[in-house]
């Protein structure tokens, strides 16, 4: 599909696919891991085979589909809720890399790593023992026209907040995510916009690209949600501008960062 936007939220599905956790804290305390999540879903493994979204999805760079949870939901007491739905992908996925294996925030605090077991915040592995979201997740890329086959959970993209991207003060990319996420937002894949950007304070240099202040100084500010703060802020730029702002801007690699052989 085109242009789709599917948001999915309190959903309660037990995904365990009947064989056998691999993860060492699953398994040091098996017994009373696995009593725990049949008591708090009513299941002792998922009730579908093949995933428990999609068995198939194709859908283009413009469509967004996402699921986020929070740390209450799973984990408000020692008990529970339990009112969330784990993923293959959340430590396995093709699209978002080391990008959905936490509980969802608000905003830009620090955020657990989603666990079945406890409130720990120690990293789990799904990639054993749980069915995928999306039953063909693995096909990244394997249809052009359709590349997309994976629903983002958790995920937030990287923010941009070293430099205020003009030629004086041109934004430091120090990570693939943050180029990535430039990539997308100028190609208007909505997945892409980043999470925090830092912009100048002085209605972010509307009229002209001339900011030639040294990052750090205090004339900036960091916004967070690209694409509603930019809209909210720039009050006399045209849409076209609001859309495309980051085609305009100033950003170099910092190569101690980056490895320029990849």
């Amino acid at each position: 599909g085109q242009n789709m936007t599917m948001t999915f939220s309190d959903i309660k599905l037990d995904a365990r696919d009947g064989k056998q956790i691999t993860d060492s804290k699953w398994t040091i305390g098996q017994n009373s891991a696995a009593s725990a999540m049949d008591s708090a879903y009513g299941t002792s493994r998922s009730i579908f085979s093949t995933a428990t979204f999609f068995t198939e999805l194709w859908a283009a760079k413009t469509c967004n589909m996402e699921y986020n949870y929070a740390v209450e939901k799973d984990w408000n007491t020692a008990t529970g809720p339990r009112e969330v739905t784990y993923g293959k992908e959340v430590t396995d996925s093709r699209e978002y890399v080391n990008g959905e294996n936490k509980y969802f925030v608000v905003g830009n605090g620090d955020r657990n790593y989603t666990n079945p077991v406890s409130n720990s915040n120690e990293v789990f592995d799904f990639s054993k023992g749980f069915l995928p979201y999306v039953g063909n997740y693995t096909s990244k890329g394997t249809n052009t026209d359709y590349p997309v086959n994976e629903v983002k959970v958790n995920y937030k993209a990287p923010g941009i907040t070293v430099g205020c991207g003009t030629y004086n003060d041109p934004y430091i990319i120090s990570s693939a995510d943050q180029l990535n996420t430039i990539a997308k937002t100028i190609n208007g894949v909505s997945d892409g916009y980043p999470s925090t950007i830092r912009l100048d304070s002085d209605k972010m240099f509307v009229t002209n690209f001339s900011c030639n202040v040294l990052t750090g100084d205090p004339q900036h500010n960091e916004y967070a949600n690209y694409k509603i703060s930019i809209t909210a802020e720039l009050l006399g730029a045209s849409n076209s501008f609001k859309d495309s702002y980051l085609v305009y801007t100033n950003a170099k690699i910092d190569p101690t960062v980056v490895d320029e052989t990849n």
